[in-house]
């Protein structure tokens, strides 16, 4: 992950706090920017989302890469890992998919009051974002945002990169089409290139290898990883046998 300073008013990491306050910390700075720029009263969604995207930066820009986590085979000892007091314990924050979307959860969990956000942890299977080969093993993990209105967004906060084929400048934003993506064609990425299913919730865990419908589209694993890449086949198909992804408007 990368260390630069991806947003306004960003909150350094302390060893040792706690979900509730690193979220509240963000979100005051959240506020703060609204405030400073004359939306003390803005609409519900444009706050949800605005904190949504303040914590996942906050997770990219504050934690770096941890091998010696990702190469854990022992699971008692990687779920203890993964839970957020663990990694909030760290003097060298650190992470990998699994910690970083676990933490990305729970910060926004201990919002929900104030802000009226919900957040799921996603696993699954993401390709290769330059061959477009898919793994035989889940092998990455993300987070669902859930907003006001029933949307629901993905966000990739250590993303294997953006594909070749969509790298772009996605207004402006770093990892623009792995993180709360605003645009169809980075939907079409996301999805093209993530498979998962909402797993880890009310202290349940799915067995691996997950193999049922997809958290976003309602395709199968093996639908999925028979998808024609390059894009843009996903949404065509996407526009004949489904919704809208997230309850977006097309």
């Amino acid at each position: 992950m990368s260390k630069s300073r991806i947003y306004q008013g960003d909150v350094p990491y302390q060893q040792g706090q706690n979900t509730k306050i690193v979220g509240l910390r963000i979100l005051e700075n959240v506020d703060r920017i609204l405030n400073k720029n004359g939306y003390g009263h803005c609409p519900k969604f444009l706050r949800q989302w605005l904190t949504a995207e303040a914590i996942c930066a906050w997770v990219i820009g504050e934690f770096d890469d941890d091998p010696n986590l990702a190469r854990e085979t022992d699971f008692k000892k990687w779920w203890a890992a993964i839970q957020p007091d663990a990694v909030l314990s760290q003097s060298t924050p650190k992470a990998i998919c699994s910690s970083a979307a676990n933490l990305t959860k729970f910060i926004t969990k201990s919002l929900n009051k104030e802000v009226g956000i919900d957040c799921h942890y996603v696993s699954g299977f993401a390709r290769d974002f330059d061959t477009g080969s898919v793994p035989d093993n889940s092998n990455h993990s993300w987070v669902c945002f859930d907003f006001d209105g029933g949307i629901q967004v993905p966000a990739d906060t250590v993303s294997h990169g953006d594909p070749k084929a969509t790298r772009r400048k996605w207004k402006g934003k770093h990892l623009g089409s792995v993180v709360l993506t605003l645009t169809r064609e980075s939907w079409e990425a996301f999805l093209s290139y993530h498979w998962g299913v909402v797993t880890c919730e009310d202290g349940k865990w799915e067995k691996f290898p997950v193999d049922k419908k997809d958290a976003f589209s309602n395709l199968n694993k093996s639908e999925w990883a028979n998808l024609q890449l390059p894009l843009p086949s996903y949404l065509q198909l996407l526009n004949k046998c489904h919704s809208s992804p997230f309850g977006l408007p097309r």
